[in-house]
């Protein structure tokens, strides 16, 4: 699709899939001139481009694009067909992990807290600096941000928050040190 350019809305959709995501939604869109946001009916140059694109998504997401969009196409011929390696045979891809946090982390756009179970796309993504194999039958579960400052401050309120030293680089280690006693009464 190098001569005809693509709307915003469809150009997030795509992006979306490439991205990962497992399915995507399209609200709000028409192919009746115009935007949203004038009164004016203004052409805009982009409904060859939006129709050919929405056609190739359908094509390569066929139960994971979903749209009110009806396929007035009237396309040019047959769109060339989206050649990508996400295209190639299952057996030739390489398999997924499922993996669990260990500690704080990125992937996939998206930050990962100790304990969120998610899906690599690709097994060799594993770190194992922050990763770890997850259990077979453990759900894919994330804390969202939201979640885990409100952990957070209950942990503050339990008195459970790391304490800094007075110099403020080394945690206070509340735990009580292990008492031995001296070998042979030597001290």
């Amino acid at each position: 699709m190098t001569k005809h350019a693509l709307s915003a809305g469809l150009f997030a959709a795509a992006l979306a899939f490439d991205c990962g995501a497992s399915t995507v939604r399209l609200e709000g869109f028409s192919w009746t001139g115009g935007y949203a946001y004038t009164d004016t009916p203004i052409r805009r140059g982009h409904d060859a481009g939006d129709k050919r694109a929405l056609a190739n998504l359908r094509r390569r997401y066929p139960h994971r694009l979903f749209s009110t969009l009806n396929q007035e196409l009237s396309m040019p011929a047959a769109p060339r067909p989206i050649t990508t390696p996400s295209t190639a045979p299952a057996a030739a891809r390489e398999p997924s992990r499922k993996v669990v946090a260990t500690r704080l982390g990125y992937y996939n756009l998206a930050r990962r807290r100790p304990g969120d179970v998610f899906v690599l796309r690709k097994a060799s993504h594993f770190n194992a600096k922050w990763m770890a194999d997850a259990a077979a039958g453990e759900p894919v579960q994330t804390m969202s941000p939201g979640a885990a400052r409100r952990l957070e401050h209950a942990s503050i309120l339990r008195g459970k928050s790391p304490r800094l030293s007075p110099n403020g680089a080394d945690v206070i280690d509340d735990t009580p040190a292990a008492v031995t006693e001296p070998a042979d009464g030597v001290i």
